[in-house]
């Protein structure tokens, strides 16, 4: 993976659960937060950095389903997934107050792995989602890169969010210029046009120049890719 997805994950200090949660914090994918609380959690869900929220409920302060109800009630759609009893009443109650998903305790850490990435999957198509990429945070309805590091917000084109999310789909993978006239320009990949050569170099200004704008968007060959995660933080 590319990007390391941001996972606040709340978990009470004591719970008997917390073991499949932390095989978590083994993939270099995800970057975690830890609060014991819906109250410290809500502090954190403000900011809208977070790609996913994982409940490991019961919470010292607050039910699963009025958690997930505050959490939208204040406009943030972050993918919202419960671990819990699986009595029938609570996972109706959490899936109708917002959460993405409910999975009833014990549960394995490979099927939380692998529900956890088809959400994110899925919630990365969406105009609502929040994509980190290394220092910065893409917000793909606004159109903005937000720097995690200064708090600068970086206005983008239509366009440039897309390569960027055509970039964050691919992975570690080196995408060809055709290959990018052809999936985000729309155009026919024998056109020969500097388009992208001239995106890329205004994309890696407003980013910063060279230190982080290239530092984030690797020429390799005659294509584009991410940097990988390590790349990125060793540069921040």
């Amino acid at each position: 993976m590319t990007a390391a997805h941001h996972l606040l994950i709340v978990s009470p200090e004591h719970s008997s659960h917390q073991s499949p949660l932390r095989q978590l914090a083994l993939y270099d994918e995800f970057v975690i937060a830890w609060v014991g609380s819906a109250t410290e959690a809500m502090r954190h869900v403000a900011d809208n950095s977070h790609t996913a929220i994982l409940i490991d409920a019961p919470l010292p302060d607050l039910d699963e389903a009025a958690f997930c109800r505050q959490v939208r009630q204040q406009g943030i759609r972050t993918p919202t997934l419960v671990l819990g009893s699986g009595n029938e009443a609570a996972v109706i109650l959490a899936l109708e107050a917002g959460a993405i998903d409910y999975l009833a305790k014990p549960v394995r850490a490979n099927l939380l792995m692998a529900r956890l990435r088809a959400h994110l999957r899925q919630y990365e198509q969406c105009e609502a989602a929040a994509i980190p990429m290394g220092r910065f945070v893409l917000r793909v309805a606004e159109k903005t890169l937000l720097d995690s590091i200064s708090g600068d917000e970086i206005r983008l084109t239509a366009r440039e969010t897309e390569l960027l999310k055509y970039l964050h789909r691919a992975g570690d993978r080196t995408v060809s210029q055709s290959r990018l006239l052809t999936d985000v320009w729309g155009y026919h990949a024998s056109v020969d046009t500097h388009t992208v050569q001239t995106h890329v170099h205004r994309l890696r200004r407003k980013l910063g120049g060279d230190r982080h704008g290239a530092g984030l968007i690797v020429t390799d060959g005659h294509g584009y890719r991410l940097a990988s995660v390590g790349a990125r933080r060793n540069a921040a």
